[in-house]
């Protein structure tokens, strides 16, 4: 409730598909997260199913950041400014019912010229708008997955280079111990672009 961050757990896995999701989060149901509130992703079509499945009344926020990235991807290079800032108009709206009609104006405007980008920002919209269901003093916090993404980029920066480990159990150590610096350093306010995410607006 004070807006703390906390890492509860981590999975080691050969792949990213809905069984490996369901069988993690089944995992923490039964550890005792019983009713999560909301669950904040990149848009993985296997984690949203594997959420229905085992936590079917928690709320799913699609990360703006990861949507944002994924329609400038599809958008072509002359006109990827214009979009992009149409794109934060659409997310800087007071209401879901504004940011729908952002929408349809995004539409309107860029259907003809960027019907890949288009197409791409409507699929799976609504799942961009959960946040509006909540207090407005923590949009900003629950909009983006981005403090993960911090915990990630740091484990790939550690262990890519390394490129061989032992076994399971080495690389399990070396990611914990990077999680552990990681929490201490975000408490001491080193990564303050981490704890940007956590503050009050």
């Amino acid at each position: 409730m004070e807006g703390e961050i906390e890492l509860i757990d981590y999975r080691l896995s050969e792949r990213e598909n809905e069984a490996s999701y369901e069988d993690f989060l089944e995992n923490l149901r039964l550890r005792g997260l019983k009713r999560p509130v909301l669950f904040i992703t990149d848009g993985h079509k296997g984690l949203q199913l594997a959420i229905r499945t085992v936590f079917p009344f928690a709320k799913i926020q699609v990360c703006v950041v990861h949507k944002k990235r994924v329609v400038l991807s599809k958008t072509s290079l002359s006109n990827r400014d214009k979009v992009s800032k149409d794109l934060s108009i659409i997310y800087a709206s007071e209401s879901k019912e504004e940011a729908i009609e952002k929408l349809k104006e995004f539409k309107s405007k860029w259907k003809k010229k960027e019907p890949l980008a288009v197409r791409s920002l409507q699929y799976g919209f609504h799942f961009t708008l959960a946040y509006f269901d909540f207090d407005k003093s923590i949009w900003n916090r629950i909009k983006t997955n981005n403090p993960i993404e911090r915990y990630i980029e740091e484990i790939r920066r550690r262990t890519i280079p390394m490129r061989i480990f032992q076994n399971i159990d080495s690389l399990d150590r070396l990611i914990y111990g990077i999680i552990e610096i990681l929490k201490i350093n975000m408490g001491n306010g080193i990564y303050e672009r981490a704890n940007l995410y956590f503050q009050q607006n």
